[in-house]
This record gives C-alpha cells, structure tokens and sequence, in this order.
C-alpha cells in the first residue's frame, strides 16, 4: 500500500518519517496492531499533539489536569 502503517508504540519521529515517504494517504497514517486496523493518524492529530505538548510545557501544572479539570491521582 502507498499509505503509511505504524504500531500502536511507534514513535512520533517514527509516524512523520513513514509518513514523509508515503506516496499516498494525504500525510495520513493506518495504525495496525499485528494484522488488525486499530486506528488512523491524520496530520491534524499530530498538530493537536503537538499543541497539546507545547502547551505543557508552558505550564506545567496543566500537564497533570484531567478534561474537566480536575487534577489527576498518582498511582
């Protein structure tokens, strides 16, 4: 296939390199776990990752806060 497949664990760096040299799939990535299709990464989820990790980076004390805002327990 012409579109770029990862592993549920690849890395970022990992994704945007096959995704680089994919000759199809629109910078999209099929995500497979063994032979089962278990997602698709578009580029618009690697902008929101990373908007998400710049941001805290920012502020730190976001890192750690839940959807509703709520700060999350430690294990």
């Amino acid at each position: 296939s012409s579109v770029a497949r990862v592993d549920p664990d690849d890395s970022l760096e990992v994704l945007l390199a096959r995704t680089a040299t994919a000759r199809g799939g629109d910078g999209r990535a099929l995500v497979f776990a063994g032979d089962d299709l278990v997602g698709i990464v578009s580029p618009s989820d690697v902008r929101r990752a990373l908007d998400v990790a710049a941001l805290q980076r920012r502020h730190p004390r976001l890192a750690g806060a839940q959807p509703d805002g709520t700060a999350a327990r430690s294990s």
